[in-house]
């Protein structure tokens, strides 16, 4: 099975499964499957965010460490989740949980190992792997459910991020191989 092989594979990711295959639907997490968490069918948009939150206050080491996050950041992380789309900035966010920029930027970053951008950028990616997945939406409506400028700051960031385009990711989860198109040297022009 597929989960098995990624697990033996990156044994120290964490794993969430969307799902809707009978012999899945409905199993506990880590069920002899290595799952931190398993969503049934399709779930919308704000049902991953809420498991990769949910995820993401255990610990980013796999579990083994869950956050203490004081109620500051954990507000923080809730108001980040529910407005992902919206454009969030580090002095937004201080402002809905009620202290300074640079205090929250300090007990995010004392908190969860990482800044307040990195995360964003991880729970946006993360969400913006799965629509690519999911459906056939164009990068541009992609990047803005999940609060990227346009289409060509979600490749930008993706591709740093992944070491790979949205494109050529969505090509690689369908099983697809990408076109080569190759350069006739006698007249100049394009062959696939």
């Amino acid at each position: 099975m597929f989960v098995r092989a990624l697990h033996a594979e990156l044994p120290s990711c964490i794993t969430i499964v969307a799902s809707n295959h009978p012999e899945l639907d409905g199993t506990p997490t880590g069920d002899g499957l290595w799952l931190e968490t398993f969503v049934p069918s399709r779930p919308n948009v704000d049902e991953i965010v809420s498991r990769l939150a949910e995820l993401l206050r255990r610990g980013i080491d796999g579990g083994t460490a869950p956050w203490q996050l004081t109620r500051p950041i954990s507000r923080t992380i809730d108001y980040l989740h529910t407005h992902l789309r919206e454009g969030l900035t580090v002095e937004r966010l201080a402002a809905a949980t009620g202290i300074s920029g640079s205090h929250l930027a300090h007990l995010f970053r004392a908190e969860t190992g990482m800044t307040v951008r990195d995360y964003l950028t991880r729970v946006r990616i993360e969400v913006a792997k799965d629509l690519l997945c999911t459906t056939d939406e164009k990068l541009a409506s992609i990047a803005a459910r999940v609060g990227f400028f346009d289409a060509s700051h979600l490749v930008r960031v993706f591709r740093k991020v992944k070491g790979a385009s949205p494109n050529t990711y969505r090509r690689r989860q369908h099983g697809e191989t990408p076109k080569i198109a190759k350069l006739s040297m006698i007249d100049g022009s394009l062959e696939e």
